[in-house]
């Protein structure tokens, strides 16, 4: 992936992808785990693969996240001045 000569906001459609990729598909992987896990009976049928977290990982994940967040907000600001 050769982002260099890219416009920004085609780096910034890569990243998504990438990040929907791996990241949204292991988060939404965890929930619909933890689904299953608090109601097999309801969601037997679920398609996913299932992930488990430990409360360190999930804790980790979510920080690394939040600063993402703060990231992304703080690239939007500065693209906000004119």
């Amino acid at each position: 992936m050769n982002l260099e000569k890219k416009s920004l906001a085609n780096k910034v459609a890569t990243i998504k992808s990438t990040f929907l990729g791996y990241v949204d598909t292991e988060t939404l992987n965890y929930y619909k785990t933890q689904l299953v896990m608090d109601n097999p009976d309801l969601y037997n049928d679920l398609d996913y693969r299932e992930v488990k977290l430990s409360k360190k990982q999930r804790e980790d994940a979510i920080a690394e996240l939040q600063w993402f967040k703060r990231d992304i907000e703080a690239c939007i600001a500065h693209l906000e001045i004119k």
